[in-house]
């Protein structure tokens, strides 16, 4: 049986408790510390001090006090709850999403266990238990403004970005002053394209948490306000160095701006404020990768393996730089070793793949090219570099993989002129950057940001609309091969998993690429200058099967497609294509996408 505190320990108990409320932890220690050692083993004062040994970090003594605390009062719905947000801390999802339904079903009439049982199912992503647990709460309080702001969480979880909107907005209506509904509705607002409504919604940049400057300077650059995009992103860089979203926000915007040499800048800046931070270097190694600058990848890359250790992230990063300098011996020197430790890693197969048919070893990029489709079959890179491998070595499967005259299908999609005249204007509207990203495929163009078939746009709803009959129809058409990776996964319908548009200008072109995370990929031609429309040769035409012109391989396209008005061309994600430059006085401006086997579809 426990015994009740004295009243001189209760007093130092709940002194103590206060102190660490107001986040104060020495004072919490020195009021605990005063108890009689026979009070230390009662249930408040352990409470007490795993709230200290979590204010001090230490989260495993914290943990295991807690798990006493749980066994010694198991009836306590208190102790479930501060596990549960222990269990958050740590990372472990589901385990606080237990301990958080424990204390629900011990103390039911209490909202908050609800509230914190939802947002737990939120972090885990069942988004369907969170909406279930919130309408337990509802019939304890349907007033509350946490009750919407959560459902609004939980709702954009589930992709109900208008169901999202509507319950944000109530949580504001309730409790003007929530920045964290304000920055959600925004949020959402932004992924609906709605960003000038977003922007106002979000206000101004002073006096708001680092996140949401954050977040306004998203949209100012989404809307073409580009100057005041870059000081704002310069100013949360300042504020919060340790917040690696900045830097990389004007990692990838800068090139774009045609101010590629200060791209990773901010990265320098945060760095050089916070030199100790693994997540932000890591983050900048991603952004130097991206962004192809070898010599500065290859530098952090040093620094990583200094301050933290050899880690496979890094060593990866580095052989991917070497190989972006030519440095090809090397490159597969730091594959090779990965692939010691990492034998079932697909990335290091598909890196290894054709660095081997650059050099010459063709049966050796077709065993890591392999090695990469059966690890990740769903990744497209191994697939694409066995079309590759097998052409080399003339192996028939290469037809069978890789049938261009029946899986590069062109469609007229039958719009009228004035329909195409209204699309290609709405699109013109969008491009507002002055060069294309760095990591991407055009040179000598834009491309827009985001998932052009999201935007409200009547003009690009309708053609999404029209594009996905188009390719259900001419889907349906093909034949079933259960061994092959683009027919296998024929289905009724189509997901989008990514939209956008491209203008090339004059002299503009694709680089050879492919689409590694896609499955059907597409080029619709919305306006074509007379030059390409009409001219001789293959100028501004499609062609496939011409791999990355970095492998050093003299091979002719399989196939060329010549562009044609208010026509799509859709084909497998893993074929390699791009374009011929063209000369002209007027831009090429295609929409692209990628595409899934709809979820909901019959299979």
């Amino acid at each position: 049986m426990i015994q009740p505190l004295s009243r001189a320990d209760r007093l130092h108990v709940e002194a103590a408790f206060a102190a660490i409320q107001a986040g104060d932890v020495a004072a919490a220690v020195a009021q605990i510390s005063q108890i009689s050692p026979a009070s230390g083993s009662h249930p408040d004062a352990l409470f007490v001090a795993s709230q200290i040994l979590i204010a001090q970090g230490r989260l495993a003594d914290a943990h295991r006090t807690l798990d006493a605390l749980c066994a010694m009062v198991p009836a306590n719905p208190h102790v479930w709850n501060a596990l549960g947000k222990l269990l958050a801390i740590e990372g472990e999802a589901g385990l606080s999403v237990d301990a958080y339904a424990q204390a629900a079903a011990l103390d039911p009439r209490g909202i908050e266990h609800w509230f914190n049982l939802a947002a737990a199912q939120i972090n885990a992503r069942d988004f369907d238990g969170a909406l279930e647990a919130l309408r337990k709460a509802e019939k304890l309080s349907s007033r509350d403004a946490k009750l919407s702001a959560l459902r609004g969480l939980a709702e954009r979880g589930l992709g109900a970005n208008l169901a999202a909107v509507k319950e944000f907005r109530a949580a504001l209506d309730r409790a003007p002053g929530d920045v964290a509904a304000r920055h959600n509705l925004a949020e959402v607002l932004r992924a609906m394209s709605q960003h000038e409504e977003a922007l106002a919604v979000i206000g101004d940049a002073s006096g708001m948490p680092t996140v949401s400057r954050h977040l306004r300077a998203n949209l100012l650059a989404d809307l073409g306000r580009f100057d005041e995009a870059v000081a704002i992103y310069d100013a949360v860089i300042d504020a919060d160095p340790a917040l690696a979203d900045a830097p990389a926000a004007l990692a990838a915007l800068l090139p774009q701006l045609g101010r590629e040499g200060e791209a990773l800048d901010g990265f320098r800046r945060a760095l050089g404020a916070n030199a100790d931070d693994k997540a932000l270097l890591y983050a900048a190694i991603s952004a130097a990768r991206d962004n192809r600058q070898s010599g500065q990848l290859g530098e952090w890359c040093d620094e990583a393996e200094r301050r933290f250790g050899a880690d496979p992230f890094v060593s990866m990063a580095r052989a991917i730089g070497q190989a972006m300098a030519g440095e090809r011996g090397a490159a597969l020197g730091g594959f090779r070793q990965l692939l010691g430790t990492l034998p079932d890693e697909a990335g290091i197969h598909a890196h290894l793949a054709p660095l081997l048919l650059a050099e010459g070893d063709w049966d050796g990029g077709e065993h890591h090219a392999l090695a990469a489709s059966h690890l990740a079959p769903l990744d497209q890179s191994g697939w694409a570099w066995l079309t590759t491998a097998w052409r080399l070595k003339n192996d028939p499967r290469e037809e069978w993989l890789a049938d261009y005259e029946r899986l590069v299908m062109p469609i007229d999609l039958g719009l009228s002129a004035s329909d195409l005249e209204a699309l290609a204007a709405a699109l013109h509207r969008l491009h507002i950057t002055s060069t294309h990203p760095a990591n991407q495929s055009p040179r000598g163009g834009t491309q827009t940001n985001g998932s052009l078939f999201d935007r409200p746009q009547p003009e690009l709803q309708a053609l999404a609309e029209t594009i996905r009959a188009a390719a259900a129809q001419h889907l349906a058409s093909l034949p079933r091969d259960a061994s092959h990776p683009f027919l296998s996964r024929i289905s009724d319908s189509i997901d989008f998993a990514g939209s956008w548009s491209i203008r090339l200008a004059s002299q503009g072109f694709h680089t050879a690429h492919i689409h590694h995370k896609g499955w059907l990929s597409s080029a619709f031609y919305a306006e074509l200058p007379a030059e390409v429309v009409t001219g001789a040769g293959d100028a501004g035409a499609l062609q496939f099967g011409v791999p990355d012109e970095t492998l050093g391989l003299d091979l002719a396209p399989r196939r060329v497609v010549q562009p044609r008005l208010g026509a799509l061309v859709l084909f497998p994600s893993y074929f390699w294509h791009g374009t011929v430059p063209f000369t002209a006085r007027s831009p090429r401006m295609s929409v692209a996408f990628d595409a899934l086997p709809s979820k909901g579809a019959a299979q």
